[in-house]
């Protein structure tokens, strides 16, 4: 199931939660989306990926993005893996303007629903990227969700990563490299 944020969104307080671009869907992903179906499917709950378009870097930084997958293929990798609800962000400076904690009171708990959220090693959110995994812990405590923080994902000594693969694409044209991070 596909809702846009603002326009179709059902508030459901039984998802398990994870938040990203999720571009190209590769294997430093699989880790996060697997423990947010195994924890949805533990709990009765509803496995959930909110994602964002356009990538948010285009809008805070003007970077042009180019992406490994679009918005439907990608809806189509993270269904394929067992995410039973997708929420797609449009992303423009209104919604990167938003305080970290404002974020995770309205946007996440009050219009989204969570029970539960799954984040990488690295993650943050809100204006500036302030906000961090404790602000996600100290908000689950007060609002009554839960923080699972999952470690890097690697290959040897690489880091898998988006950046990383559309480095190795687009900089290096290491296809094959790319490939066995995917």
């Amino acid at each position: 199931m596909v809702e846009y944020f603002g326009v179709d969104v059902q508030q459901r307080p039984d998802s398990i939660v994870t938040v990203g671009t999720f571009d190209g869907v590769h294997r430093g992903h699989s880790s996060v989306l697997s423990t947010v179906v195994e924890r949805a499917a533990v709990s009765s709950g509803v496995a959930t990926v909110i994602t964002f378009d356009p990538h948010p870097r285009e809008i805070t930084s003007g970077d042009i993005v180019p992406l490994i997958t679009t918005i439907p293929e990608r809806i189509d990798l993270l269904s394929s893996l067992g995410i039973d609800r997708v929420v797609v962000v449009p992303f423009d400076n209104d919604f990167a303007s938003i305080a970290p904690d404002e974020y995770v009171r309205t946007v996440l708990f009050k219009t989204i629903g969570l029970k539960e959220i799954v984040i990488g090693y690295d993650h943050t959110f809100g204006r500036s990227r302030s906000g961090d995994s404790d602000l996600l812990e100290s908000l689950g405590a007060e609002l009554g969700f839960k923080v699972s923080k999952l470690p890097a994902e690697r290959n040897a000594e690489t880091v898998i990563s988006s950046s990383t693969i559309r480095s190795l694409l687009l900089r290096d044209g290491n296809v094959s490299r790319a490939a066995e991070l995917l």
